[in-house]
């Protein structure tokens, strides 16, 4: 089959889902397909790695055809404008509100219309001109097309969470996830996902067969080398001092607020032990730099911000401990990287987390504290839980290599081959 890889132009500071494509290349590289492979993509900056495939760039179909529409959107914007004016010089305050309000989702539709639009305009373009008879989204990403797809699925947050503000408001309100989702998962030819658990939750939120579900547990990051030296550049943080560790964007539901009342607990005890964030600000970083203010912790608590992966991985070799106490999952990364680098973990029990990770962590409740100080505790004290964690941690990670996920994919491919040659 000719199959299309669609490589979302993720940035790095997105953290796990560019490591994640970058683990998808790499397997790619390294993994004998017996099908031919197309990358569609716009700019990615990983495909370096991946000229022996054949890689189209969408950018260079052009998209004249949706500019007259555009051109009507801005027309009516233009038009509400003028009507807004008329409103607001005759003080008629509350009409021109629902006006404006009007423009507002003019605004937004016009912006979504063209996006998605243009996406799918190159996409059609690209698929026909190479005949591909199948589309894999790799990402949890989806542009409609009227070919066989393969979609993926990382987690139904905003169903099981919804009140968390990155899901329900501002740039990806839960209407657009929610329309996405029942848009994309019931026409796909497969759905991935990394447990069973997140089978249940495709499953029981929309109503899929069992059947075109397919578990594909996530892979370590290709970044990792275990053999290359790395240099410590954090000269305003001691690494010799006894830390915790969490890589994560400041979303509310990743939840560092706990690790800061565990360190408080800990505190009490005279047990000062320091943590280090890593990751992008996603609009809760200053409440945590209060947070940690308002608890006398400032000189404890290290705000790193985005780091390159030779940084991360001296991080993770040199922490007491991996923290991972988030809301959302069960399909996560940092646990897996601790584990190749030897870091014990401690993760949150969310459901599928003990599927994803088994025997290589230390549970506890996310929104118990007192639980968490007790775990942390166990792992600077135990030296034999400790050890023990650490070599589950590589037991685990075996067989969770890029090739071996991709090994899976194919499988797939292979199998859908099976019903698509029964057309042309």
């Amino acid at each position: 089959m000719k199959i299309a890889v669609y490589i979302q132009d993720i940035p790095i500071q997105a953290g796990g889902a560019y490591s994640f494509l970058n683990s998808i290349i790499y397997g790619l590289k390294n993994v004998n397909i017996n099908h031919s492979i197309y990358i569609f993509t716009d700019n990615y900056t990983g495909l370096t790695h991946v000229n022996e495939f054949e890689v189209i760039y969408l950018n260079k179909y052009k998209i004249e055809v949706f500019h007259k529409k555009k051109n009507l959107f801005d027309w009516l914007k233009k038009v509400y404008v003028k009507i807004i004016d008329y409103f607001l010089n005759y003080r008629l305050f509350n009409v021109s509100r629902k006006v404006i309000d009007l423009c507002d989702k003019v605004n937004d539709l016009s912006v979504k219309f063209n996006y998605f639009n243009n996406y799918e305009y190159k996409i059609s373009k690209a698929i026909e001109e190479f005949n591909i008879e199948l589309v894999w989204f790799p990402t949890p990403c989806y542009v409609s097309v009227k070919i066989p797809y393969i979609c993926t699925v990382w987690d139904l947050a905003h169903r099981k969470w919804p009140f968390f503000p990155e899901v329900s408001f501002g740039d990806a309100p839960w209407e657009d996830r929610e329309n996405f989702y029942r848009a994309t998962l019931p026409k796909a030819a497969y759905i991935i996902t990394g447990t069973k658990e997140g089978v249940g939750e495709i499953s029981k939120f929309y109503n899929i067969d069992f059947n075109r579900i397919k578990i594909v547990p996530f892979p370590i990051p290709s970044f990792i080398d275990l053999d290359r030296e790395r240099i410590n550049s954090f000269s305003s943080f001691n690494l010799e001092c006894d830390f915790v560790f969490y890589p994560a964007q400041f979303w509310a539901h990743k939840n560092h607020v706990v690790i800061l009342e565990a360190l408080t607990i800990l505190k009490k005890q005279n047990i000062i032990l320091n943590a280090i964030f890593t990751g992008s600000d996603k609009g809760n970083l200053n409440y945590i730099k209060k947070y940690t203010k308002d608890l006398g912790l400032d000189d404890q608590i290290c705000f790193a911000g985005f780091l390159n992966s030779d940084d991360m991985q001296l991080l993770y070799e040199k922490a007491k401990m991996l923290v991972f106490p988030t809301f959302f999952g069960p399909d996560n990364l940092p646990p897996l990287e601790a584990f190749a680098f030897g870091c014990p973990v401690i993760a949150s029990m969310i459901e599928g987390a003990e599927e994803q990770l088994a025997d290589a962590a230390l549970y506890f409740n996310p929104c118990d504290e007192i639980e968490l100080s007790q775990k942390i505790c166990e792992i600077l004290f135990n030296d034999e839980l400790r050890l023990s964690l650490i070599q589950n941690g590589k037991k685990q990670i075996e067989e969770k290599t890029p090739e071996n996920y991709i090994k899976q994919i194919n499988s797939i491919f292979n199998e859908f081959e099976k019903y698509r040659r029964t057309w042309e």
